[in-house]
């Protein structure tokens, strides 16, 4: 395991802030059901650079420094954010987990 400067620890912290929404590129754990292009949730980055995740599979590993890989999960922009909320509000809104039938009841709703 690699040892993290206190420079480089704090540049961690500020880049990957507690609710950071994070995808999984590498992880050397043989034992993890993890798997790349997976996604969670920053909960916090302790003393040795290790980033713990809330993974949206419901696992808690974290990140260890200098041996795992994540990358950062752009956020939603504010008008998407918008609009998502909007149909989630309407009458007969489908699980927003079904994709498809989200796209086809927003086509729907906002082509009137």
């Amino acid at each position: 395991m690699m040892t993290i400067s206190e420079k480089a620890l704090e540049k961690r912290r500020e880049q990957y802030a507690p609710g950071t929404r994070v995808e999984l590129v590498s992880m050397s754990d043989p034992y993890t059901k993890l798997k790349p292009g997976e996604r969670g949730s920053v909960k916090e980055v302790d003393d040795t650079g290790t980033i713990f995740v809330s993974w949206d599979s419901g696992s808690g590993l974290g990140v260890v420094y200098g041996v795992d890989e994540i990358k950062l999960v752009p956020p939603v922009p504010e008008d998407v954010r918008e609009q998502i909320m909007a149909i989630r509000k309407m009458p007969g809104c489908p699980n927003m987990f079904d994709c498809n039938a989200v796209q086809v009841f927003a086509a729907l709703r906002y082509s009137t």
